[in-house]
């Protein structure tokens, strides 16, 4: 009957597992011991069970009850007592509680590395959670070292080479040799499916290496390991698209915040091929390559390649998500940012208003988005000579700013800077003072501001102060009517 129910959980049938399961036990306890070894075998699939389900602290009571009974009827370095600690550890890791998820990873791998072979497929995914835990405790070195003691034992499965023949002093050599081999190997087709997935955890485990220098700011590195991440993934029998896209796409993000324009359109265009060939032309996923793709043209001033894919990313995701989406928006408001620096202010203004009315719907009045997308207005305004409206959207984009941001944010003091410019063209020098001032407190208390930073905003204010002085007035009223602060500008 357990056996039966965790048949059942391998399947995904969790009701019928469970009832099964309970079956068992109470079966059991009619019959044997709570202390006997076939209790301590049902309540592990209930642990499992209960895992699947989501509920963590059951599913490690259960275990605790498991290896009370194991270490009793074996001893505290059975394999089977391994493979709990395993459970234990995973369920830990699902729940949050990574210390405790590596203190039962290590322990797994300890009892794990009494009975089976270094190659064997439990001890390299034991490592791999290991990292795991380490990665998600911040201990990026250590994560380094589990992911890569867990590659070097994989490529020893996959090669056939001797693990003191794998470990030289060029990781990634040595990588590119195993991938090259494998991709010659020939399978039979009854084994094709588990080599496939077996290259497959290559990969995978690469990309955590990758992920870990990454995080180190150790980005070239990073880079040739991502690239021997995605030659992997090319070498599996039995592709796995969307891993070879998104792979070729973070490829082409570090490309490009390297400054390699070039080598991220390359990934880019690599990630919406496979894109399109296993997903279709028109799903959001696909949009959202051709949206990256736009930008790789923009940074390069290629305006017109970047307007027609920015455009064709916004049909299909019209299409996918309707017309009010917030994936519409941010489209939207690339292609106003292009109209603008080619000129079209008034298509400009049409793209940015729409870009406004549907982030104020979703998001509210006062939401930083929109926040952002009035100043994004106030610059084609102030192109456009149309002052009062400008004055307009940065009060109201600052309001909201002061309101979403901390008061040393850097963008607060950019924006009130702005603001004194406009009110400085249309004489309100007082205004612009006080702008000013606002900004000069911004930048103080913002960590990242220099001396030189300060001291041009002090300049500025002084600056202002002359223009006060020689009005002969403090006040200025401006013949525009202004629009109460209040109020959310709407196109």
């Amino acid at each position: 009957m357990s056996l039966l129910a965790l048949s059942y959980l391998k399947l995904g049938q969790h009701d019928e597992s469970d009832k099964l399961c309970n079956e068992a036990l109470a079966l059991i306890e009619t019959t044997v011991e709570k202390e006997h070894i076939l209790y301590a075998q049902g309540l592990k699939i209930l642990g499992d069970l209960r895992q699947e389900q989501g509920d963590y602290s059951k599913a490690l009571d259960a275990y605790e009850k498991v290896i009370q009974v194991s270490v009793i009827w074996h001893d505290s370095k059975h394999l089977g007592v391994g493979d709990t600690f395993n459970a234990v550890g995973n369920a830990c890791f699902k729940k949050g509680d990574f210390k405790e998820a590596e203190e039962s990873f290590t322990e797994a791998l300890r009892i794990k590395r009494l009975w089976l072979d270094d190659d064997n497929v439990s001890i390299y995914t034991t490592l791999n959670n290991l990292g795991h835990t380490h990665y998600k405790n911040k201990d990026l070195d250590q994560a380094l070292k589990s992911y890569t003691e867990s590659l070097y034992l994989q490529m020893k499965r996959l090669s056939g080479r001797q693990y003191d023949q794998l470990m030289g002093p060029d990781l990634l050599s040595t990588t590119r040799e195993v991938i090259a081999e494998i991709q010659i190997i020939q399978r039979k087709d009854d084994e094709m499916k588990d080599f496939s997935s077996a290259v497959g955890n290559l990969a995978a485990t690469l990309r955590n290496i990758a992920l870990v220098h990454q995080d180190k700011a150790d980005l070239d590195m990073a880079l040739e390991v991502y690239n021997l991440t995605l030659a992997a993934r090319k070498a599996q029998p039995i592709r796995d698209n969307p891993a070879i896209a998104g792979t070729a796409e973070t490829i082409g993000m570090l490309q490009f915040k390297k400054g390699n324009h070039d080598a991220a359109m390359s990934a880019f265009h690599e990630a919406l091929e496979v894109k399109k060939e296993y997903q279709g032309n028109n799903t959001i996923d696909v949009a959202r390559t051709l949206n990256n793709l736009a930008n790789m043209h923009f940074s390069k001033g290629s305006l017109e390649e970047a307007m027609a894919m920015y455009l064709e990313a916004l049909e299909i995701k019209r299409l996918c998500l309707g017309n009010d989406s917030e994936d519409v928006a941010n489209t939207l408001n690339n292609i106003a940012h292009v109209m603008f620096t080619t000129g079209r202010e008034e298509e400009s203004l049409k793209a940015y208003g729409e870009v406004l009315r549907i982030r104020q719907s979703r998001q509210g009045n006062d939401c930083l988005a929109v926040g952002v997308t009035l100043g994004n207005m106030a610059d084609v305004y102030i192109k456009q000579g149309n002052l009062a409206m400008a004055r307009t959207c940065l009060e109201q984009s600052l309001q909201i700013r002061k309101t979403r941001q901390s008061s040393n944010h850097i963008e607060n003091a950019r924006v009130a800077e702005s603001l004194a410019l406009v009110h400085g063209k249309l004489g309100e020098w007082s205004k612009a003072e006080e702008a000013l001032q606002e900004a000069l407190q911004s930048r103080k208390l913002h960590p990242g501001s220099s001396e030189s930073n300060i001291l041009d905003a002090m300049n500025r204010i002084t600056f202002v102060k002359g223009q006060i002085e020689a009005s002969g007035r403090s006040e200025e009223v401006s013949s525009d009517v202004n629009v109460p602060k209040g109020q959310i500008f709407e196109i």
